[in-house]
């Protein structure tokens, strides 16, 4: 259908069309040697990949958000793991193939689901392999990350984070093109700036244009945490309670939003309207910024995170 949403329409198919930094690619590219937990942002390709890797496997699948009952681990994983009737997927010489759970969303799993699928995984070690997928790593015990060899799909390094915006950048050029989208390169590249490393986003920003052709409304939501979040981080004042209400009050469930603003955006405007203070503060504003964007995906409260973020960000600018 040419009115779906295009990121389900244009989700690759293939583990060779997702847009993957080598160390991933080498590592899952085999296929499924053992049991995979995939974490880092939303949108970043970790459903895709654990979809096509268990494609041609007799697969269970499991959206832990929804279905997060013990009940689950102990009735539809015990019995998918113990089925060899006739409706498993065999090869060509009638063998059955091999059994796969797909773990989705496995960060809303409750406790009590996590401690009674380890018990599970161990028990079906011969037969069956996990892959889960998830946001947040911090969510899953000590215990249940044991059983699993952990991906970081999130860039690493710089030359990591250059590769797949560059990727990004054809697989958006590509969509474009096949839709009959006229758009400017240098506005595919903000989208992707601004997005990253949420591909998803992207897309769905990409589609919201071919709807519109409104560039402008686009540009609009681009530069939606400027002034109002810069002013506020610059005002020389650095309360906790006013941190802690201006980051519930206009990015609860939006903390993302509020990241991605705080990083190399930020440092952007301060170029622009106080370039003595951005180059004083410029190696320990790099320095923060990066700790606190490499922790996000393990912290418990995202919110909590952001606020002690603003408030660090003040007191160096204000220093």
């Amino acid at each position: 259908m040419k009115d779906r949403i295009f990121w389900e329409r244009f989700r690759p198919k293939k583990f060779e069309s997702v847009v993957l930094v080598p160390r991933i690619k080498n590592f899952v590219g085999k296929g499924i040697k053992t049991n995979l937990l995939f974490h880092g942002h939303t949108g970043i390709g970790k459903s895709s990949v654990a979809r096509i890797l268990v494609e041609d496997t007799n697969t269970l699948k499991i959206n832990c958000k929804k279905d997060k009952g013990i009940d689950i681990v102990r009735e539809r994983i015990d019995a998918h793991c113990k089925e060899y009737g006739i409706f498993v997927k065999r090869d060509d010489e009638g063998n059955p193939l091999m059994k796969t759970v797909l773990l989705e969303e496995f960060d809303g799993a409750t406790k009590s689901f996590q401690e009674a699928l380890n018990d599970f995984i161990e028990e079906y070690e011969q037969v069956a392999r996990f892959v889960a997928t998830v946001n947040n790593l911090n969510k899953i015990t000590p215990e249940m990350q044991g059983r699993f060899n952990i991906v970081n799909f999130d860039p690493i390094t710089l030359e990591e984070k250059t590769y797949i915006q560059d990727n990004y950048f054809k697989y958006l050029k590509a969509i474009a093109n096949h839709v009959k989208f006229e758009i400017e390169d240098d506005m595919i590249t903000k989208i992707i700036n601004n997005t990253f490393p949420d591909c998803r986003s992207a897309v769905q920003l990409l589609q919201e244009l071919t709807i519109s052709n409104d560039f402008s409304s686009v540009e609009d939501k681009l530069n939606v945490y400027s002034e109002e979040v810069y002013s506020f981080i610059m005002n020389g004042k650095n309360e906790i309670k006013d941190n802690y209400f201006f980051v519930l009050d206009n990015f609860k469930d939006k903390s993302e939003t509020l990241l991605k603003a705080l990083s190399r955006p930020f440092f952007e405007y301060l170029m622009q309207v106080d370039i003595d203070k951005a180059l004083k503060i410029g190696q320990k504003f790099i320095l923060i910024s990066k700790e606190y964007n490499q922790l996000y995906t393990q912290t418990i409260d995202p919110e909590l995170h952001l606020i002690s973020y603003v408030t660090d960000l003040k007191a160096l600018i204000n220093e």
